[in-house]
């Protein structure tokens, strides 16, 4: 194999000739240095290479934005639609617009000292749940310029950066572990509900706290997933030492012979959780996919959020009146997207909805806001916002300190912790939050409390006692 050096303009190149490959002489130049030693010491760098190793590896001249748009493109087209608006999100957002992503990656694979900064100076601002998206696109994008069809880059600089604490497990059973528990008390929820009484975000946090739901999943339910289930209370009198006294309330399905009135009344139901909200960035609208791992579940609640539902769509009446025809009204629509089906929502006032909509499947959310749009994510993380204020105006902040770092998912933590400390099957919690694995159940989502600990320690005494 041969080669040679020449210099164009201002600076000197290296040529290699590869000899004939595939029926064509195939020869590779490459910018060698500003002086003709520069290049000659270059050219003889390649030829050794190859002399060893069969190969010459040119660095890519690609920046890192690109890089990442690449492998989004090629590599995240069997990723589910939430997953790939999350890292497009992060392509779009974060990295071309920050100085790393105009960087070169043959720079970038020798520095991931960058890469660090940048995964640090992020982690200050944004939650866990995007650091993890940010992490993935730095080391998918890495991964796809080293590997064996692409050849970019001989080192990938993602295995030398450090996920800190949003990739490592937390044993929650671990008494000398600091990390704070990520769960509201029962007396910061009612101050929530308290703060958020008649307007729209209040019942998605009843939901959630009673149900344990994402919020995606809080969004996305229909009234048609509600499931009602009612029972017979009977009323009756009983007049002892021949006064008459108040009427006693026996809720049972059976007949009962002294009956004066009965009344139906709502005690439980469910609520068939199958999707969830999210925002495709590129189509630009909101739809309803699948939940998170695609799995359908029905969550069994109690009179207590039922009661909360039935007072809202109370509420939603009179609002629906008040509006007439500016009532919005919500339809699905069936498109394809990238070859796949997908659900976009389509909201109209009623004094807008013609011919045109009759194709398409009307629908009705259980959250919604007072003009019957539908409460979406972008909503809930406001209202998070609105807590937070909250907080700062508290004169007994020590009273309620989880409020502020509050956000909508600490209340699915919170469902967790207070249903295994209330003594709830660990495996029926874990069907309640749809997890696949009940590590994630009992390692991510339940937090030891002092009440659960102490009735480890009597559970454990009582079993002692027993076999003495």
């Amino acid at each position: 194999m041969q080669g040679s050096v020449r210099k164009k303009g201002n600076t000197w190149y290296y040529r290699i000739d590869l000899g004939i490959i595939d029926g064509k002489r195939k020869q590779i130049e490459r910018k060698g240095g500003e002086t003709k030693g520069a290049a000659q010491t270059a050219l003889r760098k390649a030829l050794n290479e190859f002399e060893s190793t069969g190969e010459v590896h040119i660095p890519s001249e690609i920046t890192l934005s690109d890089m990442a748009r690449e492998w989004f493109d090629e590599r995240t087209k069997k990723k589910a639609l939430g997953t790939r608006n999350d890292y497009e999100n992060v392509i779009r957002n974060h990295i071309e617009k920050h100085k790393i992503g105009k960087m070169k990656i043959k720079v970038l694979q020798n520095k991931p000292e960058i890469l660090q900064e940048y995964i640090d100076e992020k982690s200050k601002t944004y939650a866990d749940s995007t650091m993890k998206s940010h992490f993935a696109v730095l080391n998918g994008s890495f991964r796809y310029a080293t590997s064996p069809k692409k050849k970019y880059i001989r080192n990938n600089p993602m295995l030398h950066v450090e996920r800190k604490s949003f990739d490592e497990d937390v044993d929650i059973f671990d008494i000398d572990n600091e990390k704070e528990p990520d769960v509201i008390t029962v007396k910061e929820y009612e101050k929530i509900i308290e703060r958020f009484s008649d307007t729209i975000y209040e019942l998605p946090t009843q939901v959630g706290f009673h149900t344990g739901c994402r919020e995606g999943e809080v969004c996305g339910i229909l009234l048609d997933d509600i499931t009602w289930f009612t029972t017979t209370a009977t009323m009756f009198r009983r007049p002892p030492a021949g006064r008459l006294k108040r009427r006693s309330i026996n809720i049972t399905t059976a007949p009962v012979i002294r009956r004066e009135k009965v009344k139906t009344v709502n005690i439980y139901g469910e609520i068939h959780i199958c999707k969830k909200m999210f925002y495709n960035n590129k189509e630009k609208c909101w739809e309803l996919g699948p939940t998170k791992g695609k799995k359908d579940h029905t969550i069994r609640v109690g009179k207590i959020l039922m009661d909360d539902i039935t007072k809202a769509l109370e509420q939603r009446e009179i609002e629906r009146e008040k509006c007439g025809p500016f009532w919005t009204k919500c339809f699905l629509k069936r498109v394809k997207i990238d070859g796949k089906n997908h659900a976009q929502i389509i909201t109209a006032p009623l004094w807008e909805v013609d011919e045109q909509y009759k194709d398409l499947t009307p629908i009705e959310f259980l959250c919604s806001k007072f003009d019957g749009s539908p409460v979406t994510n972008q909503t809930l993380k406001y209202g998070n916002k609105v807590v937070k204020k909250m907080y700062d105006q508290l004169p007994d902040k020590e009273q309620f300190p989880n409020l502020e770092k509050y956000h909508f998912h600490m209340l699915r933590h919170t469902h967790a912790t207070l249903s295994l400390e209330g003594g709830a099957d660990p495996k029926d919690v874990q069907e309640r939050l749809a997890h696949t694995n009940i590590a994630t159940t009992m390692n991510v989502y339940a937090h030891t409390t002092k009440e659960t600990n102490k009735r480890t320690v009597e559970a454990f005494e009582r079993a002692i006692k027993k076999d003495l």
